[in-house]
């Protein structure tokens, strides 16, 4: 589970968050959050606003050395250059 609890809005309206697990760090997906606007304050995560591709659901995140081993999180259209926050990350190991 992905919480991004952001404080001060990002500053461009059309600043959005995309979070995936991938194969490597400098790959990027949206099928945890897809399009998460950055320019809204409060509190949001995968499983209530998830997005158009958010798998709104825990998702399997690899171990390391794993196909999708890695978690990114990117912003996209526009910088957020005054945003303010922070992410939580929630995690229960399977093994």
């Amino acid at each position: 589970r992905v919480i991004v609890d952001i404080t001060t809005a990002g500053g461009s309206a059309s600043s959005v968050l995309d979070v995936d697990t991938v194969d490597g760090a400098t790959a990027t997906g949206d099928d945890i959050i897809d399009g998460l606007d950055l320019n809204a304050t409060g509190v949001s995560d995968n499983i209530t606003n998830g997005g158009s591709n958010g798998d709104k659901k825990p998702v399997k995140w690899d171990k390391k050395g794993g196909t999708n081993d890695d978690l990114t999180g990117k912003i996209l259209v526009a910088n957020a250059a005054s945003l303010v926050g922070k992410v939580v990350i929630e995690y229960v190991p399977l093994s």
